[in-house]
């Protein structure tokens, strides 16, 4: 998967991620906003997107 997939994907199960952050009392939002930020600079790659939990 390269980085516009692994972003599309993301989006793609957004709801998903926000739910499950909100659950455990995280502020969703500012977490995917975040995951999509160091996904488009590079600073992590979207083999890593599990470690970030966003695994679907």
């Amino acid at each position: 998967m390269n980085k516009e997939e692994a972003i599309n994907y993301c989006y793609l199960h957004k709801n998903e991620y926000l739910s499950d952050l909100y659950a455990y009392g995280e502020n969703g939002e500012r977490q995917f906003e975040c995951l999509i930020a160091i996904l488009e600079d590079g600073t992590i790659e979207p083999k890593e997107l599990k470690k970030y939990g966003m695994d679907y």
